[in-house]
């Protein structure tokens, strides 16, 4: 498979395409859109699934859905995928708009929806030692870089992913925000379990030197309450 599609979006509507999550690249030009959606309702979550099912069918692209999951935000379904340029990613959406089993299912989305709908673009800085696979959840570490940092947060970022990876043993991506808030940045790293995501926050959060590394390199982000956050979200299909 191309990969400008390796991850196809979702969404509810012809221009409501999903969400959040990452997996792989060191330099070039690779970008991760994202949309994410709060849903409530007991088929909610069967819904989700079905339109990135159609979403996948329509563009031959593969469309991974997630939800959060021990984070805030509860109901929030995020869809994902990745694009070399953002021509293939709106030739790949035109084709969702005149495909009548996504339009079908996308009217039946509505009564699910609680709020509105988040697009972000991202480019992927570091894919992580070894992106892909069949990761059932994802942690995700989500920041900002301070006013006059966005250099230095950059290259720290990508310190920084590499050192999770080194000690924590799961392959780390650092992404930085092309839309949404200006200077965000996050690390996203995969995982087959919730056992392999717990024991990796325990090696990370026992090892002294990850802890001084985080203490000593981090002032280059945002120091302020509320702007850093960490979420876990958990695979649907």
């Amino acid at each position: 498979m191309n990969r400008s599609c390796r991850e196809l979006e979702v969404g509810v509507a012809p221009e409501i395409v999903p969400a959040i999550v990452v997996e792989h690249i060191e330099g070039g030009n690779m970008y991760l859109f994202t949309r994410q959606a709060r849903l409530l309702g007991l088929q909610a979550a069967p819904w989700a699934v079905s339109i990135g099912a159609a979403a996948a069918k329509a563009t031959g692209g593969e469309v991974r859905v997630w939800a959060r999951t021990l984070s805030p935000g509860y109901g929030t379904v995020v869809w994902s995928s990745f694009w070399d340029d953002l021509a293939s990613r709106e030739a790949s959406f035109e084709a969702l708009a005149t495909d009548a089993n996504y339009l079908s299912l996308a009217a039946e989305g509505a009564p699910f929806l609680v709020g509105g709908i988040d697009d972000t673009l991202y480019n992927v800085a570091y894919e992580g030692a070894h992106p892909g696979g069949d990761n059932k959840y994802v942690s995700i570490v989500q920041s900002a870089c301070a006013n006059g940092s966005v250099v230095r947060g950059m290259t720290t970022g990508v310190e920084i992913a590499k050192k999770a990876e080194a000690i924590g043993g799961h392959s780390t991506a650092f992404v930085a925000n092309v839309t949404g808030q200006w200077g965000g940045v996050g690390w996203i790293a995969g995982y087959q379990s919730i056992a392999e995501y717990e024991a990796a926050q325990v090696k990370l959060n026992s090892d002294a030197s990850w802890l001084e590394y985080v203490d000593g390199s981090t002032n280059c982000y945002s120091q302020e309450a509320g702007v850093s956050q960490a979420l876990v979200l958990a695979r649907l299909g």
